[in-house]
């Protein structure tokens, strides 16, 4: 059959009908899963699933999902606009969200031993059920159904909605520019990418000689996962400013 993914979805319309969102949204990621070469319906059901995801709300997901749509929504599709403008709020509030857990959970990692090496166990099993298993991603499901259409949607000009996005937020930033080469220096640039490539391996090297310095008795494979972990006063200091940040700036994106 090759229908399996609008059998599906009209599965799932007849569970939001019923009040079941829990099997509207089961039905609507096997529709996803199991979707043949038929774009609309694609975006119809990534769609769908962002619209859920954003009601309950779990915004991480429901972005995941509009990103997806937004690979395979045409340009006049009459949700085009609304879409871009919930990927774009969206954007910036899940990376507010996301430095909130993170620095909440390295702080705990940092002051409570027994919860940090429980987390670190349980990333170390994530990875490895990773390796045995195929795991679901929105944004990974329509890679290997269509290839027709064969590419990524975190490269922004194939996804219409991530390009109208980007576009924005480069005017934002540089105002418009003419449409020439090199409208930034060059060479600038190099220098930059250089000193930025020496930085990033110095940094690796001090943290890891911190390490090994602080947690000597730790053993080198879980050593990756302390990086990052505020255990000095100045690093937590640091940590809990980025926190208030976060919430600040979170708070703005709930009140508008």
């Amino acid at each position: 059959i090759d229908f399996y993914d609008q059998i599906y979805y009209e599965l799932a319309g007849i569970s939001l009908s019923n009040g079941d969102k829990a099997n509207a949204i089961k039905n609507y990621e096997l529709s996803a899963a199991n979707g043949g070469g038929n774009q609309v319906q694609k975006s119809n059901t990534f769609l769908a699933l962002g619209d859920l995801y954003f009601e309950i709300p779990n915004y991480e997901k429901s972005q995941a999902y509009y990103d997806s749509a937004g690979l395979f929504l045409d340009e006049d599709h009459p949700k085009f606009e609304e879409l871009a403008q919930k990927n774009e709020v969206l954007g910036d509030l899940i990376q507010q969200l996301i430095t909130i857990s993170m620095n909440d959970s390295l702080l705990r990692m940092a002051l409570d031993e027994e919860y940090r090496e429980r987390v670190i166990d349980e990333k170390i099993e994530r990875k490895e059920a990773a390796r045995d298993e195929d795991i679901i991603d929105p944004n990974d499901m329509f890679r290997n159904q269509s290839k027709k259409k064969v590419v990524n949607s975190s490269f922004p000009f194939y996804n219409p909605v991530a390009k109208a996005k980007g576009f924005n937020d480069f005017v934002a930033k540089w105002g418009r520019r003419p449409d020439t080469d090199n409208w930034r220096i060059s060479s600038l640039q190099r220098e930059e990418s250089i000193a930025s490539s020496k930085t990033d391996k110095e940094d690796s090297a001090k943290l890891k000689k911190e390490l090994d310095e602080k947690l000597p008795d730790v053993p080198e494979d879980r050593k990756p996962y302390y990086i990052g972990i505020p255990f000095t006063k100045a690093a937590q200091n640091a940590a809990n400013r980025e926190f208030e940040t976060a919430l600040f700036e979170a708070g703005k994106i709930y009140k508008d």
